[in-house]
């Protein structure tokens, strides 16, 4: 009896032992647990972004794919306005040889005014008029093949300015092209480095997860000690339980057999015996 008492209150101090061990590792079990959705989290978020960041990489790798298209479109033009610009530069050659720099259509026109006054106005020797006249017709074609020429030096720089626009436009094409195959490149690298990220992520949540299981492994067995020592101390307590019950019956029917003989003796009764005897019945 002594050493079922003894051995009662070493398991309930070892059930103590346990039950502080097994509150102390769920507690780290958590933490970990913790550490691990947060883990998670952290890597969702990134996987997340990483796919934001393909969709902007491809939406300018074909955004970057048609203006290449563009480019190229604008850069054979180019070339072939360059063709023709030489071949004006040639023709404004041609019109210019020869041509006094003098010389201009308003002056011609001037002169022509000039001259056809003094005949309408001045009385001169008909051989000095029909000198004037030559001299006023040569000045006409003069200025009439003058305006021809400058018709055409309006068509060389018509075209000179169409060549012009075009290889700004086609260098302004280059220019986007290279900026958004830069960009584009720029997200590609920032792609790179997440999935380095991510990497070192998973590596840390595989590490992070063991431990969550190793805890969770230990709880268990702790847990199962802790059962197991709960049903030998309830298996201990019940029995001394039932012969400290034993015990007690005993005692009273000693006790009321005492009290029984008495009243045959005719003796006085206390309230003890009192007592005793109706705890009997």
């Amino acid at each position: 009896m002594v050493d079922e008492k003894q051995e009662l209150q070493l398991k309930r101090k070892e059930l103590t032992s346990l039950h502080s061990k097994l509150t102390e590792i769920n507690k780290e079990k958590e933490a970990t647990y913790q550490e691990l959705q947060k883990n998670r989290r952290e890597v969702k978020v990134k996987t997340d972004l990483v796919r934001d960041l393909k969709k902007q990489r491809d939406d300018l790798t074909k955004e970057v794919k048609k203006l290449k298209e563009k480019r190229d479109s604008m850069n054979k033009a180019v070339k072939e306005k360059a063709g023709l610009r030489k071949e004006v530069d040639i023709k404004r050659r041609e019109l210019m040889k020869g041509k006094d720099p003098k010389e201009s259509p308003g002056k011609l026109k001037s002169m022509i005014a000039g001259m056809e006054q003094k005949l309408e106005t001045e009385v001169m020797a008909f051989n000095k008029e029909e000198q004037m006249r030559k001299s006023l017709k040569e000045l006409k074609s003069k200025l009439a093949k003058m305006s021809k020429v400058s018709e055409k030096m309006k068509e060389i720089e018509m075209v000179s300015a169409d060549y012009t626009d075009n290889r700004r436009l086609a260098q302004e094409s280059h220019e986007e092209v290279q900026n958004k195959a830069e960009e584009s490149q720029k997200i590609h690298m920032r792609i790179n480095e997440l999935f380095k990220e991510i990497k070192e992520m998973r590596k840390s949540e595989k590490a992070v997860a063991k431990k969550y299981l190793d805890f969770k492994v230990k709880y268990q067995n702790v847990k199962i000690d802790m059962d197991a020592l709960q049903k030998e101390v309830r298996s201990i307590s019940n029995e001394l339980e039932e012969v400290s019950k034993k015990n007690f019956k005993s005692k009273v029917k000693e006790k009321t057999d005492e009290v029984k003989e008495k009243m045959k003796k005719g003796k006085k009764l206390s309230t003890e015996d009192i007592l005793a005897f109706q705890a009997g019945d």
